[in-house]
């Protein structure tokens, strides 16, 4: 891989380092985008901001839009859009009026999603091995819960969730970077595994 950094826009617009891959922590302790970020007053339950972030290659020049949720407040659910052909055709003109915020979730393989999916308390799609893989799911009481790597699989094969699904790669577990991303050359970086980080 080649040497790569990261950097955010504060509020003066300088650009301020925050990420060397020469020099990548394995934990972190700190939470440098955190602190940096301005959050506005969405619905109730919810707060919102943005940064700039300033990148190798392709990550030159991203724009991260952030929420921030509290699930005692804001009711949760998980939805798919499909036209008569299987085709993906989910828009900002699916979502419901009543909603607060809308994001895509998980990773795709052509138009399905890729691994385990459950809407509406019914299966609908099987968990798939991943070691770097994580899941979230809300059970029948409300509550949420992050799975990683094997529990996904532990997880699916139990009570069936309100809602459920998994992506990758997990980039963090708590604090700390998963022991294969400190060996660059034993993760993939096709397109699909490099999509979507999740941080549990």
């Amino acid at each position: 891989m080649p040497s790569s950094t990261l950097a955010f826009r504060d509020a003066r617009g300088a650009w301020r380092p925050f990420w060397n891959s020469a020099h990548a922590p394995r934990a972190w302790h700190t939470a440098p985008l955190a602190e940096a970020v301005t959050w506005q007053p969405g619905a109730r339950g919810v707060q919102w901001a943005e940064l700039s972030l300033e990148g190798s290659g392709e990550a030159w020049r991203t724009r991260l839009v952030v929420a921030r949720v509290d699930p005692a407040l804001v009711r949760l659910s998980l939805d798919t859009a499909f036209t008569a052909q299987r085709e993906a055709n989910w828009t900002l003109n699916s979502v419901p009026s009543t909603a607060m915020l809308a994001i895509n979730a998980g990773q795709f393989e052509a138009t399905m999603p890729w691994g385990w999916v459950v809407l509406n308390g019914r299966r609908w799609l099987p968990a798939q091995h991943g070691p770097l893989s994580a899941a979230l799911l809300q059970d029948s009481s409300g509550s949420l819960h992050w799975a990683m790597g094997s529990d996904v699989q532990k997880r699916a094969g139990g009570p069936v969730p309100l809602w459920a699904f998994q992506s990758y790669p997990a980039v963090l577990s708590g604090d700390s970077v998963p022991r294969r991303f400190r060996a660059p050359t034993a993760v993939s970086t096709s397109p699909i595994a490099t999509r979507g980080p999740v941080s549990v």
